[in-house]
């Protein structure tokens, strides 16, 4: 993947950088999970209860409802969602995976949104999306730390 097109002059200059951290972010994280065990999926995270499989899985829901909320934004889809629903059931989608999956899924809904933000970079100063991009780029920065640590030990 890479970030060309993605972005363009429209955009005011803090979110473009925010775009770009969050596009350089995803080509990371699929970086990093190439190099990932499969036996380490299992692993705990600092979220109570949860391991890297819940996290990845986490990760694909936010590009869910990341997508919707530029759906609705543009008009494509109507406001009444069930936001704990759209997030469930993609977490459901991943969860069981094998981790060459969960990348490849990981890779293909980080490419779906690039799109959607190419499409619909006029809707992104709108609170609801930057707060999920927000919420986005917090927990990957989570999930690359504890992938960091695996990876370092």
């Amino acid at each position: 993947m890479t970030n060309d097109n993605i972005i363009s002059e429209r955009i005011p200059n803090d979110i473009q950088n925010y775009l770009n951290s969050f596009i350089d972010a995803r080509i990371n994280l699929i970086q990093l999970l190439e190099k990932l065990p499969e036996t380490r999926l299992s692993s705990r995270t600092k979220r109570d209860g949860w391991t890297l499989r819940h996290q990845l899985s986490w990760i694909f829901a936010l590009d869910s409802e990341l997508n919707a909320r530029l759906s609705i934004a543009s008009g494509k889809m109507s406001n009444q969602q069930n936001w704990r629903r759209i997030r469930g059931e993609a977490m459901h989608k991943i969860q069981p995976l094998r981790l060459s999956e969960i990348t490849t899924n990981l890779e293909s809904s980080g490419k779906l949104v690039f799109d959607s933000i190419d499409d619909n970079e006029q809707y992104l100063i709108e609170p609801t999306i930057l707060d999920t991009l927000k919420i986005h780029m917090r927990d990957y920065q989570e999930l690359k730390s504890h992938l960091e640590n695996i990876l370092g030990n």
